[in-house]
């Protein structure tokens, strides 16, 4: 083999090198353009503190169907305490839901459930209303900006109650179980706490006891 055939293999690994290193960089520029930021707890909050209907239920009683199931396993009192005080630190119960797949929109979430009482606020989010259109819970978009429009969808959305604004917090809380673990049957997706770790009984029973401890603490301080 003389001189040119060597150098014209070495220039032509270099221009493969060269190519290989270039879908390289493009391939890993677009995994991170389409990267989406997924909502923290306190993420959720400031959106729903810019709807006024938010805060619009402090005194107002719930009346929706419930339901209920038995919850005898006994809760381990430190677990307990803890859970209590995730609650009351930001008043916000959070469910979340979770596929692999943009499975979620307005419109699919609407046409599912058509026989409930569902507004799509003003700022993108949903409210699931009882029958005299008071709040029971919300339903976000659990992807940055946080916010459900017209013809956009997501594989993670977050339903969120705010135990403060609500006299029957616990009522609210089994009724938006229920909706998560329907959803959950519907679309086939994973129903996680507001960590995203997955949402067992254990943990059902935590929020469940934690609400009503908060409850009970709520009405001792204004007593």
């Amino acid at each position: 083999m003389n001189l040119p055939e060597i150098l014209t293999i070495l220039l032509g690994l270099l221009l493969a090198l060269i190519i290989f290193d270039g879908f390289r960089r493009a391939l890993r520029s677009r995994n991170e353009g389409i990267k989406v930021e997924l909502m923290s707890p306190e993420s959720i909050e400031e959106v729903l503190q810019d709807s006024e209907e938010y805060f619009d239920h402090q005194e107002n009683e719930l009346e929706t169907e419930i339901f209920d199931e038995p919850h005898d396993e006994e809760i381990h009192s430190e677990e307990r305490k803890e859970t209590i005080s995730e609650v009351e630190q930001h008043n916000l119960v959070i469910i979340n839901l979770s596929s692999q797949n943009d499975v979620f929109s307005k419109e699919s979430i609407v046409e599912n459930y058509e026989s409930l009482n569902i507004r799509h606020e003003e700022q993108g989010h949903l409210s699931i209303l009882d029958d005299d259109n008071k709040l029971i819970f919300s339903l976000l978009n659990a992807k940055k900006p946080g916010y459900f429009i017209d013809g956009n969808s997501s594989s993670d959305v977050a339903l969120v109650l705010n135990t403060e604004k609500i006299n029957n917090s616990i009522e609210a809380f089994d009724y938006m179980y229920s909706f998560a673990t329907n959803i959950s049957d519907l679309f086939g997706c994973n129903v996680l706490d507001e960590n995203r770790n997955f949402l067992t009984k254990q943990m059902h029973d935590h929020l469940r006891t934690s609400i009503i401890e908060s409850k009970r603490k709520q009405l001792a301080r204004s007593a």
